[in-house]
């Protein structure tokens, strides 16, 4: 678990983003690499504040399966706890998370396990469709072949916002 800082390090979060943040009725940290996607965005100064007084339901989407190099083995605890060590914030009310462990694939799935006082929505997230991985990316083999189908995460953040 590495520590982070921004290059450059004068990064803020604009006004104009603030501003949505404060009117937001939800914000979803969706799923993407976590330590080259997610965290980089949630350490640009300003965020962290701007998200804890926001009253938007704050809800993180977690991945379907770990990133090998980077998150191998993480349980969504694990995720929760460095968002909360890397960004000094608890702001996430809600995380989204799969329960289908069978992926089908060698891709080890993240476990729901958390010690966290959060509500926990378990469905079963993944995708029936056969991922085609691009020919342009040179490392679509360190990625997973796993992905989340959109109208099963719509339908369950639907009902969140609703609620």
């Amino acid at each position: 678990k590495a520590d982070f800082e921004l290059d450059p390090p004068t990064a803020k979060l604009s006004q104009k983003a603030r501003e949505h943040i404060e009117k937001a009725d939800l914000i979803i940290i969706a799923p993407g690499n976590f330590y080259c996607s997610i965290i980089p965005a949630l350490i640009v100064e300003g965020m962290s504040d701007a998200l804890s007084v926001s009253s938007a339901k704050k809800v993180l989407v977690t991945n379907i399966a770990n990133f090998q190099n980077h998150t191998r083995g993480y349980t969504v605890g694990d995720y929760l706890a460095e968002i909360s060590r890397i960004t000094h914030g608890d702001y996430i009310d809600t995380v989204l998370t799969n329960n289908n462990l069978n992926l089908g694939t060698n891709d080890a799935a993240v476990i729901t396990a958390s010690p966290h006082p959060i509500e926990m929505i378990q469905g079963n997230l993944v995708s029936n469709d056969k991922q085609k991985p691009d020919p342009n990316d040179k490392i679509a083999g360190l990625r997973s072949n796993v992905k989340h189908d959109k109208d099963k995460l719509n339908k369950l953040i639907t009902q969140i916002l609703r609620s």
